[in-house]
């Protein structure tokens, strides 16, 4: 359960990175014709969904019960031996959300998560400054697309330490 936890706050954190991304990073409209106005709406569909997202898990903790009776309604068709499963899964599930249960974890969780995100920036960031282009500003916005690149890359199944979808 933790470790599908750990998996679904990171992609709810991919959501804001490029939410972030999306609306700082100035698309110009020469480049990319039409689409450059859909980036500043895709902005808001993220945090929209990220935000229903989290609303659902914190949901799932609070209401355990009732999150489990709706599991029950929805499994009734299925053979009991896959339903039993699934049940197992889903509470398993739950306990891994627990650390939700608490507004003073939540933002411990969310600070933690700024910390290490945000400690991504910095390398991206040298390597932009590094590699510079003459007349090419490397800036912050510049920095979050990548980042949010390399995190979408790295949720990719691949070897150990997302080697190779990360790279690439």
């Amino acid at each position: 359960g933790t470790v599908a936890v750990e998996r679904i706050v990171d992609m709810l954190f991919v959501l804001v990175v490029l939410a972030i991304a999306f609306g700082i990073f100035p698309f110009p409209p020469e480049l990319i014709g039409k689409w450059s106005g859909l980036f500043q709406k895709a902005a808001i569909a993220f945090i929209t969904l990220g935000g229903v997202g989290f609303i659902g898990l914190v949901f799932m903790v609070l209401k355990r019960d009732l999150t489990i009776r709706m599991l029950h309604v929805f499994l009734k068709p299925f053979p009991k031996r896959i339903a039993e499963k699934i049940d197992a899964l889903a509470h398993s599930f739950i306990d891994g959300l627990k650390i939700l249960s608490s507004p003073v974890e939540i933002i411990v969780l969310t600070a933690q998560s700024i910390v290490v995100w945000g400690t991504t920036l910095f390398p991206i960031w040298a390597a932009g400054k590094a590699f510079s282009i003459p007349g090419f500003n490397f800036g912050v916005a510049d920095c979050f697309i990548i980042m949010a690149a390399g995190m979408v890359a790295a949720a990719i199944p691949a070897g150990p330490g997302s080697s190779g979808t990360f790279h690439i």
